[in-house]
């Protein structure tokens, strides 16, 4: 029997990492060169001594892992590397969301690793990429031509300058995610019962009296308010569901052309939301201190909550805590009344959940290997392979025999805008949306129109909403004023 190769057997056999199957991803082997027709040398007198060929000086390179939960599975996919480039060992660590600030530090003060993930240096830094960040249009070896999207087009529409964070994926989607066992214990049933805004609140209310009555269930929706959730998550993704917060009037605000605290606000209905959420007990009532990982997370892979709206991380992290998990998914925004499309948010392909190489690197001896490691990543058979351990489908032109499959692209996103899926009805958003086209015009040290940058103002404003010592109409206001101190207008 012929041995396979470390390439032959991922090819034939499952590349897990947190529970996730890349079998079908093949990277195509290379045909042999033909051999030469053997001639026959004379035979020489005396045996000459074989002049050994330099060997190449082996260097190791430290490169961060997409996520902690994916390191096994991408350790596999660098193991490939090392077996193509004998002389290049690939250290790979990974940064969990506390460590994010010490990261961060260690950064600033002139640590250097070979490729950076963008989103734990900072979720706004568009003024500094372009002096911080090597620009990878200088970086020889990319095939750009098999890439389906110009992403440097983008990053000169959104940045005003070429390319500096390669992510060779469609954009991370965030949708409700629960375990099928409870809600079905529950009695609800969001596929069949959900389809408007109100359905949504109801599903909310008989929920969380259901949480409240079983002792073995701490919260029906579980959700932490770390920073980004008010500042980011919420903001962007939640108008969606409301005719005034369709992305023409979210980029009206942005561009100046109406307020963010008018009365017809995108953000308006929003915040009310929450407030009524959180006063009705749909939300935790310590939301604002819950940890990401160690509460909300946990709670949630420990079957002690219902559901969470998340992305893809904790269909994973449930997985492969429990490999007979069942759980589901339901689109994040069903529409609320004088909207007639249910809206499901997406953003651009060009976000912070890719890598870059830091311009310190330009000075390291062993510069050329991180650029031969990073054309390596993402070139197309590899962009392929790595797609499935995300479950986002890759922005390079697929092989005959590529087909996605991971726990929450089966579980929810592969039947959302797609003929034929349960969720054909409910349509993507397209940007590009307000906050991206307004980037190179956000001014150093400003906190940006919700308070990315000032995280103290930012919880003592939600704290307010929720007890009620700030009305809705106070924080919009603040919304603007930080917006018109944070923007160049001009």
């Amino acid at each position: 029997m012929k041995k396979l190769s470390r390439r032959d057997f991922l090819r034939m056999s499952a590349l897990t990492g947190a529970g996730i199957a890349l079998a079908g991803c093949a990277v195509p082997t290379p045909m042999a060169e033909p051999a030469a027709e053997p001639t026959v040398a004379p035979e020489p007198s005396e045996a000459p001594t074989p002049t050994p060929k330099p060997q190449a000086e082996q260097v190791t390179l430290e490169i961060q892992a997409w996520e902690p939960e994916y390191l096994d599975a991408e350790r596999q996919i660098w193991d490939l590397f090392e077996e193509e480039h004998p002389n290049i060992k690939v250290q790979l660590f990974s940064v969990n969301e506390p460590e994010q600030d010490a990261y961060q530090a260690r950064v600033a003060g002139g640590y250097t690793p070979a490729m950076v993930r963008g989103h734990y240096l900072g979720e706004r830094l568009y003024q500094e990429w372009e002096g911080r960040f090597l620009d990878l249009t200088t970086v020889e070896g990319i095939p750009w031509d098999q890439y389906t999207v110009d992403l440097n087009a983008l990053s000169h529409q959104f940045y005003g300058y070429n390319l500096r964070l390669l992510a060779p994926f469609a954009p991370i989607i965030w949708t409700w995610v629960y375990h099928q066992d409870l809600m079905q214990e529950a009695g609800l049933d969001p596929h069949g019962n959900v389809g408007s805004w109100d359905d949504l609140k109801g599903w909310l209310e008989a929920g969380t009296k259901w949480a409240d009555s079983n002792p073995d269930v701490d919260y029906f929706w579980d959700q932490a308010g770390t920073w980004w959730m008010p500042s980011l998550i919420f903001p962007q993704h939640f108008p969606v569901a409301f005719p005034e917060g369709q992305v023409e009037h979210i980029n009206a605000c942005y561009l100046g052309e109406a307020k963010f605290n008018d009365p017809d606000s995108p953000w308006r209905p929003v915040v009310e939301f929450l407030i009524e959420a959180y006063q009705a007990g749909w939300l935790p009532e310590g939301m604002l201190t819950r940890e990401w990982e160690t509460d909300m997370e946990a709670s949630y892979i420990a079957e002690k909550s219902v559901m969470m709206y998340h992305g893809p991380w904790p269909w994973d992290k449930a997985l492969a805590a429990d490999p007979t998990v069942v759980q589901g998914g339901f689109p994040s925004t069903p529409p609320a009344e004088g909207q007639e499309t249910w809206m499901q948010f997406r953003d651009t392909p060009l976000t912070d959940q890719g890598y870059s190489i830091l311009t310190s690197a330009e000075g390291l001896p062993e510069f050329e290997q991180i650029q031969t490691a990073f054309v390596w990543y993402n070139q197309s058979e590899i962009v392929e392979l790595r797609s499935p351990i995300y479950g986002l489908p890759p922005l390079v032109v697929p092989s005959e025999s590529f087909e996605l499959d991971s726990p929450q692209w089966n579980g929810i996103v592969k039947d959302i805008d797609v003929p034929g899926g349960q969720y054909e009805h409910v349509k993507f958003t397209e940007g590009p949306y307000g906050w991206e086209l307004m980037a190179s015009r956000l001014q150093d040290g400003t906190p940006g129109a919700f308070s990315q940058d000032d995280h103290g103002a930012l919880y003592e404003r939600w704290s307010a909403l929720f007890s009620g010592e700030m009305s809705v109409q106070e924080y919009l206001d603040l919304v603007q004023k930080d917006y018109e101190a944070s923007y160049d207008l001009s």
